[in-house]
Formats: structure tokens, C-alpha cells, sequence
């Protein structure tokens, strides 16, 4: 029984016990389980309106109204803009072309808590979107075109590199070189090796491989070889152990499935198939996998925990989840309706979309760290 001078800790408890159902309580408990009741943190946007040369990035939370840019990074019309958040700042980091299109026409940029622009390097590949570790490390995908074959039977071979960028200077310290035709960033494993590994998707001459650099080290283990060249849509699981992504099916070309590959062993496991393009699968916090099948709406394989999408049809995309794995913020999109951002809370098991921005497309970079200060 609960006396009176106890009753007032229940809430706190169970939020306690709500967070342990999802498989995320914290070590800290009772501190952490108390923020429970706060709000999400804003989301860091950078949002281009179509024929600009100019992105604007924004700070916004489910029920506000969306204020004045914090800061503007100029490129290319047109330009695809991927953008990453950095752990225990405010500082945001954003690709976008800068050149006349080409396999490595984007720039790395940096917007710094001061809301200053900063160019950090080129030679970035097209469309691709920065790495930054748990830790704050930044890691980007580079190249360099290679000669044009005479024979017009193979594929032109480039200087490929992933290189550790200083987020400060800029100063380049290559992780890894590859002779082939791409490479992606797939994500950062923080337990491997001497101090974390980043996954590395790359398609060459020889086929497609997916291998582990240590970031120290530099030495590499491969995770699995060969594979078909058609991987896409990259996450690693909430406690680090497995690689998720979308292939093609090995033999029914026109089904796309579901893999993952154990970190640690290597195993790899095909989850599920479907007919349909963009399942956007992704690993979803506290465990299990969000998939789009037959673009009916999001569903959530091998866990108990359900979403609530607040609509019925449609691709439901993860791009972000803050740093208590209590919110995760997802981007709707819908053929012939505008794209629309929303944070779903895990703990209350409901849907919060932002403000319809109209008229514009919409990159969501991740949550801004609330421990990292004001801006």
C-alpha cells in the first residue's frame, strides 16, 4: 500500500515501468525516467524551396509555428541536401552539390552554434549524407573520377576515400581507399574495434562487399562478400549488434528484401520480402525493424511495440532519434501529396506531426542535443 508521502513518486514509477516495457530503461532510472514528461527536443531542418540556390535551416517542435532561418547554405539548384546533427552541440553538418552535376560535385558544410556557415571540403560523392559517431567524429565519402575506359563494355574505376573531417578546420586524415565505383557511409559501430569501425557498402569491379574500417587502425575485416549491388537504406540497431538494410531479391528480381548482418559474427539474415521499391526498412529503437510494405504504411517486424502512423497509406521514412530513444522523427511521403515530418513518442505511443511545411523539400538533419546549451 502507498502512503500518502509515497504516492507523490507513482508517476515517476510508472514512467519507470513504461520505459522497461519498451526495452530502453536507462541506467540512470529514476533521473531519466522523470524527463519522461518533458516535451521532444526541437528537430533540425533544412528545408530548399524548388529553382533555389539556397537551403535554410530551421529549429522546430510539433506545435510550433515555423520561425526565421538560423542560417542559409548556398549550392547548386536543384541540389540534393543530406544533413546530420552532432552529439553534445549544436553545430549541423550538410552536403550539398556546389559544382555542375557529377559523381562528386558535393561540398561538406558546417553550421556552427554561432549560426556561421563554414565550407570544410569538397570532392564529396553526389548525394551523399556525413557520418558522425556517437563520440562526434565526422567521416565523409570522397573521390576522384578515374580515366575513361576505351572499351565502353566497363565502367570507369575511380580514387575513392573515406576521410576524417575536422569539424573545425576542415583537415582531411583518410580512413580508407578504395579503386571501384562507390562507396557509402552505412553507418559507425561503436564496440568494433580499437576505437569503433565504420561500416563501409562499396561496389567495384569485383562485385559489392560490405566491410568494417577501424577508425584508429585503419584495418578492415569484411562482413559480407559477395553481394548483388543493390543495397540501400542503411541503420545499425539500437544496441549496436546488427547492420539493416534493403536488397534485391537474389532470385525473383523484382522482389526487394529485408537483410541483416550480425557486427560482431558476421551472420547475415533475410527478414522478409516484398514487391514493393521503397520498403525503407529501418532498425527501430528499444528493438525491432520499421518496414513500408506495398506502401500501405509503416509496420514494425520482431517486437512487441506498435506505431501508430497518423496516416493509413503511404512511406513512412526514419531519419532521427533523440538522445533517450523515446522520440523517433520519420518523414511521410505520399504520391502527388507533399512530404510531411512528424515525431512519434514511443512511450505514449502516439503521433506528432509538424507544421505542414508546404512548398518545399525537407531534410531532416536530427534532434538538437538539449544538453548542448542555447544557441
Amino acid at each position: 500500500m502507498l502512503t500518502p508521502s509515497r504516492r507523490r513518486y507513482l508517476p515517476i514509477l510508472l514512467a519507470v515501468g513504461a520505459l522497461y516495457c519498451l526495452g530502453q530503461l536507462p541506467s540512470t532510472g529514476l533521473e531519466n525516467a522523470a524527463q519522461a514528461t518533458l516535451r521532444p527536443p526541437p528537430l533540425a531542418l533544412l528545408l530548399t524551396r524548388p529553382g533555389e540556390r539556397r537551403s535554410s535551416l530551421h529549429h522546430l517542435r510539433p506545435g510550433e509555428h515555423l520561425g526565421r532561418a538560423l542560417a542559409h547554405v548556398e549550392h547548386q539548384v536543384g541540389s540534393a541536401i543530406r544533413a546530420r546533427t552532432r552529439p553534445g552541440d549544436r553545430a549541423v553538418f550538410i552536403t550539398a552539390s556546389v559544382a555542375p552535376s557529377g559523381d562528386y560535385d558535393a561540398a561538406l558544410f558546417r553550421v556552427a552554434a554561432g549560426r556561421t556557415t563554414s565550407r570544410l571540403c569538397e570532392g564529396v560523392v553526389h548525394a551523399s549524407a556525413p557520418l558522425v559517431s556517437e563520440d562526434g567524429r565526422v567521416f565523409i565519402a570522397r573521390g576522384q573520377p578515374g580515366p575513361i575506359p576505351a572499351d565502353r563494355r566497363h565502367y570507369r574505376v575511380d580514387a575513392l576515400r573515406v576521410d576524417r573531417v575536422d569539424p573545425h578546420s576542415g583537415a582531411l586524415d583518410a580512413v580508407h581507399h578504395f579503386e571501384g565505383y562507390l562507396t557509402h557511409l552505412a553507418g559507425f559501430h561503436a564496440a568494433g574495434g580499437t576505437s569503433g569501425e565504420i561500416i563501409v557498402y562499396r561496389v567495384g569491379p569485383h562485385g559489392a562487399d560490405i566491410v568494417a574500417v577501424d577508425a584508429v587502425t585503419r584495418s578492415l575485416r569484411t562482413l559480407r562478400a559477395p553481394m548483388l549491388p543493390f543495397a540501400r537504406d542503411f541503420s545499425i540497431d539500437h544496441d549496436g549488434r546488427r547492420l539493416i538494410f534493403r536488397g534485391r531479391h537474389a532470385k525473383q528480381t523484382d522482389r526487394w528484401t529485408v537483410e541483416s548482418i550480425d557486427l560482431l559474427s558476421g551472420d547475415h539474415r533475410t527478414h522478409t520480402d516484398d514487391p514493393n521499391f521503397a520498403l525503407a526498412p529501418a532498425a527501430w529503437p528499444g528493438g525491432g525493424l520499421l518496414i513500408n510494405p506495398g506502401r500501405r504504411g509503416p509496420r514494425l517486424l520482431e517486437t512487441h511495440a506498435r506505431l501508430r502512423a497518423p496516416w493509413p497509406r503511404g512511406v513512412d521514412i526514419l531519419r532521427a532519434v533523440d538522445h533517450t530513444a523515446r522520440f523517433v522523427a520519420l518523414l511521410h511521403t505520399e504520391q502527388g501529396q507533399p512530404p510531411q515530418a512528424y515525431v512519434y513518442d514511443r512511450l505514449s505511443e502516439s503521433a506528432q506531426p509538424l507544421p505542414a511545411i508546404v512548398g518545399r523539400r525537407i531534410a531532416i538533419a536530427g534532434f538538437v542535443d538539449p544538453a548542448a546549451g542555447a544557441y
